[in-house]
This record gives structure tokens, C-alpha cells and sequence, in this order.
């Protein structure tokens, strides 16, 4: 789905907090981030970090969604909240 999402269609109010929190989980040092899925059942490699890199590896294939990407102001990301 993220690799056919075009957000530059959609206005800023909607994209860019969607961006936004991509980027805040994709750079997280919580455990909630970095831990994985529970409901993955069994020992899973699977965490909300490497779900949200393939998410943005997907939406990087238009051009357009890069730019937005690019264009998300920092937000006090990587500071602990």
C-alpha cells in the first residue's frame, strides 16, 4: 500500500504528521520501538522499527513523497521525550 500511496494529494495537515510520526518511531530509542511485536507470535525479529523503514522505504519510490519526507521539520526527534 505504501508504495502506491501518493501524499503529495493529500494537504499537510494530513501528510506531514503521518511523516512526522514515521520518522519519530524510525529514530525512537524506546523500548516500545525496538522490542518486538508480541502479537507476532514465537521469537520474531519483527518491531515497530523495521516496520516503519520498510513504510518509508516503500513511500521513497515517489519522488513526491520524498520531498515531503524531506521537507518535515525535526520536531524535537531525537530528544527524549
Amino acid at each position: 500500500m505504501a508504495g502506491q500511496l501518493d501524499l503529495s494529494r493529500y494537504p499537510e495537515s494530513i501528510c506531514l504528521p503521518v511523516l512526522d510520526g514515521l520518522l519519530h518511531w524510525m529514530v525512537c530509542p524506546s523500548a516500545e520501538a525496538q522490542d518486538p511485536v508480541s502479537s507476532a507470535g514465537g521469537v520474531s525479529p519483527l518491531t515497530p522499527q523495521r516496520l516503519v523503514l520498510e513504510c518509508l522505504c516503500k513511500l521513497s519510490i515517489r519522488d513526491s513523497n520524498v520531498d515531503l519526507l524531506l521537507a518535515t521539520p525535526p520536531c524535537g526527534r531525537c530528544a527524549p521525550r
